[in-house]
C-alpha cells in the first residue's frame, strides 16, 4: 500500500504533492472561512444572513470570474518561468495589474451608482451595505493577478500561506465588528481586511521579479488568450453562484437564508477539490501533461461521490452541526446540492485543462448551460428544492457536454 501511495505521489510533476501542499492550505483557509460562515449564519439569523448570502454570492461571482484572469496569468508566468524570463513576467503584472485596476474602479463606482436598485431587487432594508459591497468590488480585482503569479511560478507555499492568514484576519475583523453590533456591514468590513492581507504578503515571494528590469512582450497574443479564457471561467463561475442570487430575489427571507446555508455545504466540495485544478494549470502548460488529465479527474470525482454521499447519509447532522436548529429545513436539499457541486468540480477539471491545452470552444458549452440555469431558475422553480433540481440537471448537462468534447484527452491521454 505504502508503495503504491508512494508510486502515485511521483507522478505528473509531483500533482500530488503540490496539491497536497494546496489542499492542506485550503482546508486551513476553508474550515476558518467556514468558521466565518457558521458565525455569521448563528449570529444574524436566517434573514441577515440570507442578505450576507447574496452579497457574498456577488462578490464570489466577481471573484471567481476574475479567477479567469489568475487562470490565465498563471498560463503565461508559468511559460515564462520555464525559459527563466523574470522581466517578461514583471511586464505582464504591470500590463494586468494596471488595468484590473481601472476597470475595477469602473465598477465600484457603478455599484455605487446602482445602490439603490441593487437594494431593491435583493430585498435589502437598506442601501448602506452596498457601499462596503463596492469597494470590496474595486479591491478583489488585485487578487487574481497576485494568485496567479504565485501558482505560474509554482509558490505554492506562499499562496497557500496567503491565503489562510487572509481568512485569519477575515474572521477575526468580522467577528468582532459583527460582535459590536455592525450586522452585514461588520461581517463585509472583516472581508475587505481579509483581501488585503495576502496583497501585502505577496511583495516578499515576488521580490526578485519586481527587481527584474521589465521586457516587452506580445500584448496580442496575450488578449487573444485571455478574452475566451475569461469568458469560459466567467461562465463557469456563474453557473455555480447565481443560483443563490436569483433564489434571494425568489424565494422569502427565511428561505433564501435556508437556501444560503446548503449552498454553502454543498460548496465544500467544491473547496476542497479546487486545490488540485490549482496545481493541475501550471503542470500542464509546460508541455509535461501526459495522464494528469485522467488523475485529477479521478481524485476530484473520488471527493464529490465521498461527500455527496455522506451528505445524503447524514444531512441533519451536517446542517445542524454547522449551522444549527434553526437551518434544519436545508436538510431536504443539502444533498441533491452536494452532488450538484461535485458534478461542478469535476467540470471544472475539464474546462480548466482545455484552457490549459488552449481549447477554448468550452466558452460556447458554459454559456448555454448558464442561459439554461437563469431561465429555468426564473420562469420554472419556486421552490428551494425546484431550484435545486434545476441546478442539478444545469451541472449533468455540463458535464456530460465538457466529457464529450474532451474525450480523446481522456481515452488517448494525449499530451498538452
Amino acid at each position: 500500500m505504502i508503495k503504491k501511495i508512494n508510486k502515485h505521489l511521483n507522478k505528473n510533476d509531483k500533482l500530488l504533492k503540490h496539491g497536497l501542499i494546496i489542499l492542506i492550505a485550503s482546508l486551513g483557509t476553508g474550515f476558518v472561512n467556514y468558521v466565518y460562515q457558521i458565525y455569521m449564519g448563528r449570529t444574524l439569523g436566517p434573514e441577515q444572513y440570507g442578505i450576507l448570502g447574496a452579497l457574498f454570492s456577488i462578490i464570489y461571482m466577481e471573484m471567481f470570474s476574475l479567477g479567469s484572469i489568475s487562470t490565465v496569468t498563471s498560463k503565461l508566468v508559468s511559460e515564462y518561468k520555464a525559459k527563466n524570463k523574470l522581466g517578461e513576467i514583471k511586464a505582464l503584472f504591470s500590463f494586468i495589474s494596471t488595468r484590473l485596476l481601472a476597470v475595477g474602479f469602473v465598477v465600484m463606482m457603478v455599484t455605487i451608482l446602482l445602490r439603490n436598485f441593487i437594494s431593491g431587487y435583493l430585498n435589502f432594508p437598506d442601501s448602506s451595505v452596498v457601499y462596503i459591497l463596492a469597494v470590496i468590488l474595486l479591491i478583489a480585482f488585485i487578487g487574481p493577478i497576485v494568485a496567479g503569479m504565485l501558482n505560474g511560478m509554482q509558490f505554492f507555499v506562499w499562496s497557500g500561506a496567503s491565503s489562510f492568514i487572509g481568512s485569519l484576519f477575515k474572521l477575526a475583523a468580522g467577528a468582532l465588528l459583527v460582535y459590536l453590533g455592525l450586522g452585514v456591514r461588520g461581517a463585509l468590513t472583516g472581508l475587505l481586511i481579509g483581501l488585503l492581507v495576502p496583497m501585502a504578503l505577496f511583495l516578499f515571494p515576488a521580490k526578485e521579479v519586481l527587481k527584474a528590469k521589465k521586457k516587452k512582450i506580445n500584448h496580442v497574443d496575450v488578449f487573444k488568450y485571455a478574452l475566451p479564457a475569461i469568458i469560459i471561467v466567467m461562465a463557469t463561475t456563474f453557473i455555480i453562484n447565481i443560483d443563490v442570487i436569483l433564489a434571494r430575489h425568489k424565494l422569502n427571507a427565511f428561505d433564501s437564508g435556508i437556501y444560503t446555508a446548503a449552498s454553502t455545504l454543498a460548496k465544500i466540495i467544491w473547496f476542497v477539490s479546487a486545490p488540485l485544478i490549482t496545481v493541475m494549470l501550471p503542470k500542464v502548460s509546460p508541455g509535461n501533461g501526459k495522464s494528469i488529465l485522467r488523475h485529477t479527474l479521478f481524485y476530484v470525482t473520488l471527493l464529490g461521490a465521498g461527500m455527496s454521499a455522506f451528505y445524503f447519509i447524514a444531512p441533519t447532522f451536517a446542517v445542524k452541526t454547522l449551522f444549527g436548529s434553526s437551518y434544519l429545513d436545508a436538510v431536504g436539499i443539502v444533498g441533491l446540492f452536494g452532488v450538484s457541486v461535485a458534478l461542478f468540480s469535476a467540470s471544472n477539471v475539464l474546462v480548466v485543462y482545455n484552457l490549459a491545452v488552449r481549447r477554448l470552444m468550452t466558452a460556447f458549452i458554459a454559456i448555454i448551460a448558464l442561459l439554461i440555469e437563469v431561465i429555468a431558475i426564473n420562469y420554472f422553480a419556486a421552490t428551494m428544492l425546484e431550484i435545486v433540481k434545476v441546478v442539478l440537471i444545469v451541472n449533468i448537462i455540463l458535464f456530460l457536454s465538457m466529457l464529450a468534447y474532451t474525450k480523446d484527452y481522456l481515452v488517448n491521454g494525449h499530451e498538452a
